[in-house]
């Protein structure tokens, strides 16, 4: 019987080690999985304060670069120049009280609307909405050599100067939108409620720039694009104008036309760009990137 001590002592002993471990390894396990509920619980309650506070950006965990691209300047902007942008025109008021509206009336009496885009005064750009696709506003136009008078749509306060700059260009591929203003057609100083004829190039969709300037100083950009579906070709249509001038004693108001040459820090240039890209984009052609 006193052999038998020893024996049960071990037992108890090695019992009393094994039940040391196990409850040893249960509060560890405890902790580990309270910290993980802990962590899942806090991520989701940021979650949720994020989503209810009205805030659409992406979930940080899983969108960690887009939340810090969304904190800086506007990075995919084609210029490094300032356009704010959003602008309504209803909400401009006294020396920004700007037409609405250039009328372009064709030799068939039709009116096509150029609206307004942008306009600056001092350096500094206004760019009002910018359309989407639905909203460009297209016209037609018929002839290679096209006479036409530029007038206002509605009553303007401003006394306007002139048409200082007018820039059409085909849309289509090109390189860059460098290459796209480079290649366009571009007149200077063309006057207003007179008629006048522009020679176009390109068969096609083209778009159409103008700068009007105002005596206070500011100036207005005007923006849309036409189909040129004239018949026959470019050379066709310039011998049928020698031939009424030449024969038929014709008289013409001729606007001289040149290639554009772009200067970088010009409003008018810089908004071009801007205008032109969008245009070859909404019409399939990435070359603004």
């Amino acid at each position: 019987m006193k052999n038998r001590f020893p024996v049960y002592g071990l037992i108890i002993f090695l019992l009393s080690f094994l039940l040391f471990l196990f409850l040893n390894t249960s509060l560890e396990s405890y902790g580990t999985i309270s910290l993980r509920s802990s962590i899942s619980t806090t991520t989701n309650n940021n979650l949720n304060n994020s989503s209810s506070s009205g805030n659409n950006s992406p979930l940080p965990l899983n969108n960690i670069s887009n939340l810090s691209t969304q904190s800086l300047p506007n990075q995919d902007t084609q210029s490094d120049f300032d356009v704010q942008q959003g602008l309504p025109l209803s909400r401009t008021i006294g020396i920004y009280d700007l037409p609405k509206n250039i009328v372009l009336t064709d030799d068939n009496g039709k009116n096509n609307k150029i609206p307004i885009r942008a306009f600056f005064s001092e350096g500094l750009i206004t760019q009002l909405e910018k359309p989407s696709v639905n909203k460009q506003v297209k016209f037609k136009l018929d002839d290679w050599n096209q006479n036409m008078i530029f007038s206002l749509q509605d009553f303007s306060g401003l006394n306007i100067v002139n048409i200082k700059n007018i820039l059409v260009g085909q849309i289509k591929s090109y390189d860059s939108v460098e290459d796209a203003l480079e290649d366009a057609t571009y007149w200077k100083n063309i006057p207003l409620n007179e008629e006048i004829m522009l020679r176009f190039e390109n068969k096609g969709l083209n778009f159409i720039i103008l700068e009007v300037t105002f005596q206070n100083g500011i100036s207005g950009i005007y923006h849309a694009i036409f189909n040129l579906d004239a018949y026959g070709s470019e050379s066709d249509a310039d011998d049928l104008l020698d031939y009424r001038m030449d024969k038929e004693n014709a008289n013409y108001n001729i606007i001289d036309d040149s290639k554009p040459k772009i200067e970088v820090n010009n409003p008018f240039w810089q908004i071009s760009q801007i205008i032109v890209c969008e245009d070859l984009k909404y019409n399939g052609f990435r070359v603004c990137g």
